[in-house]
C-alpha cells in the first residue's frame, strides 16, 4: 500500500472477503482489533463532470459514431459503461404541444440498480441516435428494441 498501488478502499474490500471466509469456517477472529488498524478510506470518488470545453473538443473528433454517445453521457449523466446496456425502446420521447422537448431515458433496465434520466431533444435527434433510413439500415438488425 505503500507504494500506492492499491487504495485503502480495495484493502477493506480485501479483509471483508477474508471476514466472511473465516465466518463461513468457523474461525473466530477479533476483527475489531484487525479493522482498526487498517487505514481509512475516502467514501468518495475523486472525479468531476466533464467541461463544456472537453466536451467541444471530443465532438469535433471527425468520427460521426462518436457524437451521439457524448451528447447521451453527458446529457444524461449516465456512466459510460451503461452505453452498452443502452436499447432503442429504453429511450421515450416527450412531446408538447406535438414538439418532442425531451425524452427519458432508462439505464440498467431490470436491474436492481435501474433508474431514469432525461436527456436534450439535441441529444435525441442527434445523427444515429434514433434510427433512419440513411445510414442505421444496415445495422437495425443487430440493434435490440
Amino acid at each position: 500500500m505503500e507504494k500506492g498501488d492499491i487504495s485503502p478502499a480495495t484493502l477493506r474490500n480485501y479483509i471483508k472477503v477474508v471476514r466472511l471466509f473465516c465466518e463461513m469456517k468457523d474461525v473466530a477472529m477479533t476483527w475489531k482489533k484487525i479493522t482498526r488498524g487498517l487505514p481509512k478510506a475516502r467514501r468518495f470518488a475523486d472525479d468531476r463532470a466533464t467541461t463544456l470545453d472537453e466536451i467541444r473538443s471530443i465532438i469535433e473528433q471527425p468520427d460521426r459514431r462518436i457524437k451521439p454517445v457524448i451528447y447521451t453521457l453527458s446529457s444524461a449523466g449516465i456512466p459510460l459503461e451503461a452505453w452498452n446496456y443502452l436499447r432503442w425502446g429504453q429511450i421515450k420521447p416527450i412531446e408538447t404541444d406535438g414538439k418532442v422537448v425531451a425524452a427519458k431515458i432508462t439505464i440498467y433496465v431490470g436491474d436492481p440498480e435501474e433508474y431514469f434520466s432525461f436527456i436534450t431533444p439535441e441529444t435525441k435527434t442527434s445523427h444515429c441516435l434514433q434510427p433512419c433510413s440513411t445510414c442505421c439500415s444496415a445495422r437495425m438488425g443487430s440493434i435490440k428494441s
